[in-house]
């Protein structure tokens, strides 16, 4: 593999009951010239936090300290700002990556230079095991959900082209709303057809807490991230996938019990997709 420098960013609030086994997956990496950026996102578990003065004196480490918790979004901009790598790997503190993901990636990046994120399969551990069937990239898929997880490799200089992880993005789905303005810009991506990445399942993650718990945040969270991307969910192709994601959703409730809605929206729908295409050259006249 050239030697090519790669940061891997590992925020960390109150997570230090996983902490060591995500960062041994980190210094077990068959990559060359890696650095681990670690950041404490404003921990308040004294576990967590005394675990993080020792790492500190760690030569292998970079650790940045913040005194509130930021985010996700937020600690990974800090971190990535002193980072030196060319390629930037995110990296939760209670998962972990196999031992040639960096390499494998890294060395994708390298050979193609249209090539913007790579990623790979992922396992589940912890309260769930097995594969997570996450499904082939497919651009039309990703205006509907986002397939691609947050351990994914991306370009530094792509990161600065884009601004960086919108840190108004405090509900969750930050990396949904990054990976979106990259694919903005004509960004391609790449899945490795390996498991190299751990995704642990946890009781409270915030993942379950977006959409279990709280739909009203599930609701402020989806907002943010249409209003963060506008332009990207009006052009016309876009508008046509949701337009008729909801015609087959509607399809199917007609199918099973709600009919009565199917007959009352109907009719309109027709009329609306015009007045959505109308709106769409507004907004992109006014871009």
């Amino acid at each position: 593999m050239p030697d090519l420098s790669v940061s891997i960013v590992i925020p960390c609030h109150n997570d230090g009951a996983y902490l060591r086994e995500s960062l041994a997956s980190a210094f077990a990496q068959t990559a060359q010239n890696t650095e681990i950026i670690l950041v404490d996102d404003g921990s308040t578990d004294p576990d967590t936090i005394e675990l993080i003065r020792e790492l500190s004196t760690d030569p292998r480490l970079i650790v940045i300290r913040s005194q509130q918790c930021q985010g996700p979004a937020a600690a990974r901009n800090h971190a990535i700002r002193q980072a030196k790598g060319s390629f930037i790997l995110p990296l939760d503190a209670d998962d972990f990556i196999m031992p040639t993901y960096v390499e494998k990636a890294c060395a994708l990046l390298e050979g193609d230079s249209r090539l913007e994120i790579v990623y790979c399969r992922v396992r589940w551990f912890g309260l769930a095991r097995g594969e997570w069937k996450l499904p082939a990239f497919d651009a039309e898929k990703f205006v509907l959900e986002n397939t691609i997880f947050a351990t994914s490799m991306f370009r530094r200089t792509t990161w600065e082209a884009v601004g960086g992880y919108r840190e108004n993005m405090i509900d969750g789905m930050e990396d949904y709303d990054f990976w979106m303005k990259i694919l903005a810009i004509g960004g391609s991506v790449h899945q490795i057809d390996e498991p190299l990445f751990h995704y642990r399942v946890k009781p409270k993650s915030r993942t379950a807490r977006l959409k279990d718990e709280n739909r009203a945040v599930e609701r402020r969270a989806y907002r943010t991230l249409f209003e963060n991307n506008i332009e990207y969910f009006c052009r016309p192709e876009n508008v046509r996938i949701i337009y008729f994601s909801l015609l087959a959703r509607l399809r199917a409730e007609k199918d099973q019990r709600s009919s009565f809605l199917w007959r009352l929206l109907f009719r309109h729908f027709v009329r609306l997709e015009l007045i959505v295409q109308t709106w769409i050259k507004r907004m992109v006249g006014r871009a």
